[in-house]
């Protein structure tokens, strides 16, 4: 039985979250993909019908920290209007869910197979998506989660991101489900 959900604005993120994410805590994880338009209302709808918690999983598009704390804000607002007593979470991905990728530097190269000018790589920092498929070709993500192992993902699980996520939902799902899993 699923006892959490994570709401996301892309297949990006879903694939990355898939992928990075405990296999016990994703067994207990309903995944929903929609617009971003309607990201907040679905997990409003999910709060309320459900009654089971939320985690919604925003790109920010940008890394100003007043305008992510003013959406923050907001989408917090609103999700609380249909939560009561059922805990959520808003998180957003600073740019975007690629950042994850960018916190080691020699562990991206292994990834893709570049080898990152410094100019290269304080610009690609900043555009972690674009930059990706400058280097990557499309659909970048696909080539990068193939090339994944089970040493760098356990690098990736310690991004403060991930960590804060998987934070949150071992603290909403049953401990006695995550260990019988």
């Amino acid at each position: 039985m699923k006892q959490a959900y994570i709401v996301t604005d892309s297949k990006t993120e879903l694939e990355i979250l898939k992928k990075l994410l405990p296999e016990p805590i994703k067994k207990n994880i309903e995944f929903v993909v929609v617009a971003s338009s309607s990201a907040s209302s679905v997990s409003s709808s999910i709060l309320m019908a459900k009654r089971l918690p939320v985690v919604l999983v925003i790109d920010a598009h940008t890394d100003d920290e007043s305008m992510i704390s003013e959406r923050q804000d907001t989408l917090q607002y609103l999700l609380r209007q249909t939560a009561a007593y059922v805990p959520f979470k808003v998180l957003f991905a600073v740019p975007t869910i690629e950042t994850i990728f960018f916190q080691d530097k020699s562990l991206l190269e292994q990834i893709i197979n570049h080898k990152f000018t410094e100019i290269e790589w304080e610009l690609a920092k900043y555009h972690p998506k674009k930059s990706l498929t400058y280097f990557l070709g499309e659909n970048p993500l696909s080539k990068i989660v193939n090339n994944l192992t089970d040493k760098t993902i356990n690098v990736l699980q310690k991004h403060p991101f991930i960590i804060e996520l998987v934070e949150f939902l071992s603290s909403v799902i049953d401990k006695k489900m995550i260990t019988d899993n």
